[in-house]
């Protein structure tokens, strides 16, 4: 049951992945269309091996988010094949008014960027909480799975066997 959860988390992150790059590919063929391009943006991140690592395993919020990461990157990856190297960037914030100039990026840089904020804020302050789930719940289970070993309240960290023989 627990494989099959994993396997549906992976076909979703997958599907993240095709749905950015669609949106990007089909966007940034709309503005070479229609519109001239501005200068491009050479950046671009590949996360392929972390998401490898966690495959079969991982939550659905981890999945999505490498989904964004991943999608985006390929999107870029396929313009620098198609275009020499470029990566075609339409999207442009600016504020001439008060010399308010952003940087102008696409759909997968948007998508990269969103990615890696939300895994950065994820590993920052740790796993989400299910809803409904008590403290003492989410105690527990540390407690038993958590290689880690306990503190005391000053900080102490106290070996396996005398936090058994503590307690």
């Amino acid at each position: 049951m627990k494989i099959r959860r994993a396997r549906i988390n992976d076909a979703l992150a997958l599907l993240t992945a095709i749905i950015v790059l669609a949106l990007d590919q089909w966007t940034k063929a709309w503005v070479v269309t229609n519109l001239s391009p501005p200068n491009s943006n050479s950046g671009t991140q590949i996360f392929t091996y972390l998401y490898l690592r966690m495959l079969n395993t991982g939550s659905l919020w981890y999945k999505l988010i490498f989904g964004l990461i991943i999608g985006g990157a390929l999107g870029n990856l396929i313009d620098r094949a198609r275009h020499s190297g470029y990566v075609i960037d339409f999207i442009a914030f600016r504020i001439p008014q008060i010399g308010f100039y952003f940087a102008i990026f696409n759909l997968a840089d948007a998508a990269i960027s969103i990615g890696v904020f939300l895994l950065f804020v994820t590993l920052l302050f740790g796993n989400l909480r299910r809803p409904g789930e008590t403290h003492q719940s989410t105690h527990s289970k540390q407690e038993t799975a958590s290689p880690v070993p306990p503190t005391t309240s000053s900080g102490v960290i106290h070996s396996s066997k005398e936090h058994d023989a503590q307690t």
